[in-house]
């Protein structure tokens, strides 16, 4: 495998070996700018004007029973 640092003797082979990996004269691309979104821009100005939103709170599921709490067998019972 070739190596991704510059050659030390610059003969044309290993210059477009080097090339072909992007190295040569390649500038890294610009950051991609993002796409203007209404609904995110009027969350951001509603959070300035009236401030965070309450922090979620956990609402229990009634349709879920609860777990039983059984006392603990003493050895009398175990023995009946």
């Amino acid at each position: 495998m070739p190596s991704l640092r510059p050659p030390s003797s610059f003969d044309i082979s290993s210059l477009i070996l080097y090339a072909d990996f992007g190295f040569a004269g390649s500038m890294p691309s610009s950051k991609k700018r993002r796409k203007f979104n209404a609904a995110q821009a009027a969350r951001r100005v509603a959070r300035e004007i009236v401030g965070q939103p309450p922090v979620e709170r956990v609402i229990p599921d009634k349709r879920r029973k609860a777990p039983k709490h059984r006392k603990p067998l003493t050895a009398d019972e175990l023995s009946s």
